[in-house]
């Protein structure tokens, strides 16, 4: 077992959309505590969240409402906060978020908690076909959630029904990021739907 007391297996040796309009939603703002909501009209969510505290606070209430088992694909640019999203999820799962980190070198890492995390990489992928070789419908069976980043690329394994999380820069405020959520089935639109209810109840800004 590594160091970081996950289980993990390695591969062997050898800009996200321009908002919620541009996929069609209907938005109006809402502000709340200095956090911009957006709310999208159906199956779509968009928060912009002005530093990494917000955004693990953000990915915490996603934790907290996470109806398992459960699958989430993130996404977004190098950079963009994709690993700071993960430690905030697994700390509303119960697990031990300083513990985890990019996986990118290793295909998968599972983190023990109150609700399992599996956190998934698909960026060193040479093909979609090397992240089936995992059996990942196994893992997203469990009762825990199941985390994939890069997962645009291995859209054919993912399970029709999933929360789909983007995170994208803010050219002008280094520390800002938009973040996407967009649900692709009923599971995750009562996800969506809680978190959503839960953020704004706490005001969606960083204080306790």
């Amino acid at each position: 077992m590594p160091e970081d007391f996950s289980r993990s297996w390695r591969l062997p040796a050898g800009k996200a959309g321009a908002g919620p309009k541009a996929d069609g939603w209907g938005t109006m703002e809402k502000r709340a505590g200095g956090a911009r909501t957006l709310v999208g009209q159906e199956r779509g969510w968009t928060v912009e969240v002005r530093d990494p505290g917000e955004t693990e606070r953000l990915a915490r209430t996603l934790g907290q409402a996470a109806e398992v088992p459960s699958v989430l694909v993130l996404t977004g640019p190098l950079g963009a906060g994709k690993t700071t999203f993960s430690r905030g999820l697994a700390a509303g799962l119960g697990a031990d978020p300083s513990q985890v980190h990019s996986p990118t070198f290793a295909l998968v890492h599972e983190y023990p908690g109150k609700v399992p995390l599996y956190h998934f990489d698909a960026y060193r992928l040479a093909t979609a076909a090397e992240f089936a070789d995992l059996g990942p419908e196994e893992y997203f069976d469990r009762p825990g959630v199941s985390v994939v980043e890069w997962g645009e690329r291995v859209q054919e394994y993912l399970p029709p029904d999933h929360l789909e999380v983007t995170l994208a820069l803010d050219d002008h405020k280094p520390n800002a990021r938009r973040i996407r959520f967009a649900a692709r089935g009923p599971k995750s639109e009562r996800w969506l739907d809680a978190v959503r209810r839960a953020w704004e109840e706490q005001g969606g800004s960083c204080g306790s």
